[in-house]
């Protein structure tokens, strides 16, 4: 196809200006983007304020425990969703429990996050491409999640 001209091409710029779409500074997509860091900043301060929360998070898991609609989905996604995005999620799960001793949330919350932290260390390949300290952590982790996992039960049967 040839260019009659530069008539394509003179066409082409013309459709395609950015005042025929009314772009801003940024672009929608930047803009986007740039809200969606703000959010997650602003979910990751929330979390990182937890000192006063546990008790608002007990509710709602129990809340959702209560609930004859709810599944076992939407009860897993709930615990791990608690601490998702966190960089090192592990002390405030420690601090929870402590805080906590008789609520079998903190556990259970706890013990999720040790089994999805055992699959971390072992990856999701071929057994026989997991390395011996993949093993390791894998069978260390998943006794820490037992662990907490046989105390909530005890704490709720």
């Amino acid at each position: 196809m040839e260019l009659q001209g530069g008539k394509i091409k003179r066409t082409l710029d013309k459709v395609l200006s950015p005042s025929k779409f009314d772009i801003p500074e940024k672009t929608t997509l930047e803009k986007v983007i740039d809200d969606a860091f703000e959010k997650r900043d602003k979910m990751i301060g929330n979390l990182l304020d937890l000192d006063n929360k546990y008790d608002e998070i007990e509710s709602r898991i129990n809340n959702l425990l209560k609930d004859k609609r709810a599944n076992e989905l939407q009860l897993n996604r709930a615990y791990k969703e608690i601490f998702d995005g966190l960089p090192d999620p592990l002390p405030r799960l420690n601090e929870w429990c402590e805080k906590h001793p008789n609520s079998h949330i903190p556990f259970t919350a706890r013990g999720n996050f040790y089994i999805k932290y055992a699959w971390e260390a072992r990856g999701g390949g071929w057994g026989s491409t997991v390395t011996k300290e993949g093993w390791r952590l894998f069978k260390e982790r998943l006794v820490l999640a037992r662990k907490d996992l046989v105390k909530a039960y005890e704490l709720n049967p």
